[in-house]
């Protein structure tokens, strides 16, 4: 063995046994190098307009995301994940819906709207089975969701001291790769393995999906969750503030999004609250779908043209690895795999 490859060896140990003990803070720190790179442009403003020092920008951008984005979401989510688990405690304690000895009032509410008995007299005669019978399967279903509901309800619950902890390097990944940006850049250009036009190409491809993914799915969901929340208002809706940080949540959803959050929560409304509140809701749910077909074309701009299928693949990837975090982690990834892949193609023909 010559000293090179002993040298390629050691280097190759270290550096897999590095990414073994930061592998469980991949995520926060994957997402705080995002969200660095979409505040780098105003921290370079500050940094080179206004001539603060470094370390004085990157706390204050940080403290300005923490304060305006991190902490209240956070908050809400924790009262909206109580409110959910006393909720779903009580369904579980005394089932409310079509089933053995529970009160089938929901379920017969829903039942006596116009279109949905229709639906379901339909369903019975083509399965020629009796519309109680029809009642009771849908019941039981329902009930089987919100039982399963509550299960992941109690499980976020149980994990939210690792979320304080997430959070918390969250905040330090996004200050120090801010206030020490240009020092992890000039590492990797210096170690990389692609030449200098291929290497900047990278760099600005990666800057592009960050900016892609991030900003098109806050966007959107925002925008979502305002039209929701106005619609709600106008119907009289209590609780507007967990109900429109759960339509921005679930418009991370991937194919989906909010849609069931949106629509389900108007078909709630309708058969147990107030029927003006319940079509209020509706006309927001079909407005807020339409609003992110428009929203998110406009704010990618082609920064994340992934082939719809890899798209998918690399949502639900992310998903099932990294969790909610993977629905921004995965499409980067994938982006960045095709990236170095047209880098290498390159690169062969520049040999």
């Amino acid at each position: 063995m010559t000293g090179r490859q002993a040298r390629v060896l050691i280097t190759l140990f270290f550096a897999a046994a590095f990414v073994y003990l930061a592998w469980g803070f991949f995520v926060p720190l994957t997402l705080g190098a995002a969200i660095a790179l979409l505040l780098y442009p105003l921290f370079d403003y500050l940094r080179l307009r206004k001539n603060w020092r470094p370390e004085l920008a990157a706390s204050l951008l940080t403290l300005g995301v923490t304060v305006l984005l991190i902490l209240p979401s956070t908050l809400l989510s924790i009262r909206g994940v109580r409110y959910a688990a006393a909720r779903f405690s009580a369904w579980k304690e005394s089932p409310f819906l079509n089933a053995p000895g529970g009160d089938s009032g929901l379920v017969d509410s829903f039942a006596q709207i116009p279109f949905v008995s229709r639906g379901i007299t339909w369903t019975a005669e083509a399965l020629r089975m009796d519309q109680s019978d029809v009642l009771d399967s849908v019941g039981a279903m329902l009930k089987n969701l919100g039982l399963k509901a509550a299960d992941f309800v109690t499980m976020a619950l149980s994990s939210l001291p690792t979320l304080g902890i997430g959070l918390l390097l969250l905040i330090l990944g996004i200050y120090f790769f801010l206030a020490d940006g240009d020092r992890v850049a000039r590492f990797f250009r210096n170690n990389s393995v692609f030449p200098d036009e291929q290497t900047e190409e990278i760099f600005a491809r990666f800057g592009e999906l960050c900016r892609a993914v991030l900003l098109a799915s806050l966007v959107s969901g925002i925008v979502q969750s305002i039209i929701y929340v106005v619609g709600g208002a106008i119907g009289g809706v209590k609780d507007l503030v967990v109900i429109g940080f759960t339509v921005f949540v679930s418009s991370f959803i991937p194919v989906i999004g909010s849609s069931p959050v949106t629509f389900g929560l108007a078909a709630y409304t309708i058969v147990t609250g107030s029927r003006f509140a319940g079509f209020s809701l509706l006309i927001a749910a079909f407005v807020a779908s339409v609003a992110d077909n428009f929203v998110r074309p406009i704010v990618l701009k082609g920064g994340a043209n992934l082939h719809p299928l890899i798209a998918i693949v690399a949502l639900f990837g992310g998903l099932q690895i990294f969790g909610f975090a993977g629905v921004f982690i995965g499409p980067i990834l994938a982006g960045m795999f095709f990236v170095f892949l047209d880098a290498q193609s390159k690169t062969r023909h520049l040999d």
